[in-house]
């Protein structure tokens, strides 16, 4: 992370990356961001793309022949080039314009349908989720589960679950209705309530 530096010119810096452009021929002020956040390695990289080298006749002719989607995305890298390029940087929001469309993008057909804001687990034991305003502000929630006890009986049914303030459910089964047996999860069964009790502070339910 490199909180010193600007946002916007790490951005202008990704859309360099995105439409191919060699930093070489980029502002100095890309390049700069560059030499902060790439490796020479990295930066040597950037420089091998040769699409931005193709006469534009040459690539017209070329672009012609793609389907709609493709073609519009090759002329988007096109035009963000000649924007990045040379000692006077097109201002950010004329950039934005022609990086980002602000359109309702489609799901593809096979996706899994996610509602808004669904909490997920982390194998690292807390849950978090993501809701997106738009492409450059995400809000990230974070939820760590506090820290309970689980008491068992003798049969190895919960009896009851507590958290450090003191927080408890109780629970107790009717043992005279018989357990629901699954069949495609052996060892499982279900165990009716008989009751549950609810207990904070001074109080319970």
């Amino acid at each position: 992370m490199s909180p010193e530096i600007d946002q916007k010119d790490i951005q202008l810096l990704l859309w360099a990356i995105f439409s191919r452009s060699k930093l070489s021929e980029c502002n100095p002020k890309i390049k700069e961001t560059a030499s902060q956040l790439l490796t020479e390695k990295e930066i040597r990289r950037l420089e091998g793309g040769a699409i931005g080298q193709i006469p534009p006749k040459v690539l017209e002719l070329a672009l012609a022949q793609l389907p709609p989607i493709m073609r519009e995305s090759l002329q988007v890298e096109a035009i963000l080039r000649e924007m990045l390029a040379g000692t006077v940087l097109a201002p950010y929001e004329a950039v934005e314009r022609v990086a980002v469309r602000f359109a309702d993008v489609l799901p593809p057909s096979e996706s899994r349908d996610t509602p808004l804001g669904r909490w997920s687990y982390h194998p690292d034991g807390y849950f978090i989720r993501y809701l997106p305003a738009d492409y450059s502000r995400t809000k990230i929630q974070v939820y760590h589960p506090e820290e309970f006890s689980i008491n068992y009986d003798d049969q190895g049914l919960i009896r009851s679950i507590e958290d450090n303030r003191g927080t408890e459910l109780k629970i107790s089964y009717d043992h005279q209705i018989k357990p629901l047996i699954f069949d495609d999860h052996k060892g499982v069964k279900s165990f009716a309530f008989r009751e549950l009790s609810f207990k904070w502070k001074d109080n319970e339910a």
